[in-house]
């Protein structure tokens, strides 16, 4: 019972440091964070001058090889972002996106997949969450319609 006991507060010590340590980062990255988040808003600034969703679409899709790690990645979903919101609506951007919603999890996935597949890259995880994105454009685009 006391090793028990022990390993017990042997986990809920690990656990508090991971926290403390998740904490202390981003506090030690918030100016690095925001500087980062108006970069992308300049970025988007400018490409969507002239630019549409699907241009959006393209840029980030054409990024994604760059994105190799989860900064870079996270980046350029939230380039994508911003980009559809800033840009004018191309009308059929969202016809053939599904409701992941009404379609539920395991289909939005399977959906998600098929169009990274048609790109070449079925299990590259930054491409499947580009299209979430997308879907979750598309989902609060057509709620304002």
């Amino acid at each position: 019972m006391k090793g028990c006991l022990i390993a017990i507060g042997i986990i809920i010590l690990i656990f508090v440091l991971v926290v403390v340590g998740i904490i202390f980062w981003i506090k030690s990255n918030e100016g690095t964070f925001e500087s980062m988040r108006m970069e992308i808003e300049e970025e988007v600034e400018g490409f969507a001058a002239s630019a549409d969703s699907w241009d959006c679409l393209s840029e980030a899709l054409s990024r994604m090889p760059d994105a190799g790690g989860i900064i870079d990645a996270s980046r350029n979903r939230v380039f994508l972002s911003k980009c559809l919101v800033a840009v004018e609506y191309s009308e059929g951007f969202c016809d053939d996106i599904p409701d992941e919603d009404a379609i539920g999890i395991i289909e939005a996935g399977k959906w998600r997949i098929a169009q990274c597949g048609g790109i070449g890259s079925p299990n590259l995880q930054a491409c499947q969450k580009i299209w979430g994105k997308v879907a979750e454009f598309c989902s609060e685009h057509r709620e304002k319609q």
